[in-house]
């Protein structure tokens, strides 16, 4: 039996999808106390059908759904990349290994699919001092770019890894700024929407849920109560139930469904 492993953050976890469960009865006008969709204050309250609702709707059962296959990962929220990439090197590979030794669960791994979050998460910020003494040769810029080079690199390491055991591999971003610089890799996977591509989640967003400045650039329009009438494509749960005052940012049902069908045009490729 084929299977497939997911590595991610709550975005593949599929944190917040069971607010549409909590607010599907609720009258007109209602909103949600102040920073209730914020983990801190919810966490503890969800229950296992919330669980349930949350893992059937989330981008990773859809696939699972859709390629008739079963898959095993993404049980985390939080993470960087960091974190998310170790998961792929240190105990994915060791758990392909061990399935296809197993002679009892008849399980082989078909490939191995990394969800990408902010880079930021894993930054070490320069200190005051670092900078002054790289005045002259190293600006930030240069060394926020040494960190994303850092982690193509590892990404790189773990592709190749992968195709030593005969594993595909596949990856794709939330944020642009390593969605750039992994867009012409092979393994890389865009969003796709209105048959266009975009190198992430945040790509999509900015260019077709953003307004333009007077300055003639893209700004994104921020979450309010007010917005679900400006929002050409909805992402995010904020997008998905602004009226009744979340702002949680993570992907909503129809941000998952954009995220599965990306991923099944990448794997119909090959």
């Amino acid at each position: 039996m084929k299977i497939f492993l997911v590595s991610g953050c709550s975005y593949s976890y599929g944190a917040g999808l069971y607010y549409h469960e909590w607010l599907k009865d609720k009258p007109e006008g209602y909103q949600i106390p102040h920073q209730h969709d914020s983990w801190v204050k919810h966490s503890e309250m969800i229950s296992s059908s919330d669980h349930k609702f949350r893992r059937d709707n989330r981008y990773v059962s859809l696939l699972s759904k859709e390629l008739g296959m079963d898959y095993i990962g993404a049980n985390d929220v939080g993470g960087n990349n960091t974190n998310i990439l170790l998961w792929g090197v240190e105990d994915a590979l060791r758990r392909i290994k061990k399935i296809r030794k197993d002679k009892v669960t008849d399980k082989d791994v078909e490939f191995l699919l990394i969800q990408l979050t902010d880079p930021t998460r894993d930054y070490n910020r320069p200190n005051r001092d670092e900078l002054r003494a790289w005045s002259e040769y190293k600006t930030f810029k240069e060394h926020w770019n040494e960190h994303l080079n850092n982690l193509v690199e590892k990404i790189d390491t773990l592709s190749e890894e992968c195709k030593e055991l005969n594993v595909k591999f596949y990856v794709f971003s939330m944020a642009s700024d390593i969605g750039q610089k992994l867009i012409n890799k092979d393994y890389f996977i865009p969003i796709l929407f209105d048959n266009e591509e975009y190198n992430s989640i945040d790509d999509l967003k900015v260019k077709r849920n953003s307004s333009i400045d007077n300055q003639g650039s893209n700004v994104w329009i921020q979450p309010t109560q007010n917005m679900g009438k400006d929002i050409n494509v909805p992402l995010l749960m904020c997008d998905e139930l602004h009226q009744y005052g979340i702002t949680d940012t993570h992907l909503g049902i129809n941000g998952h469904k954009i995220v599965k069908d990306s991923i099944i045009r990448k794997l119909e490729e090959k």
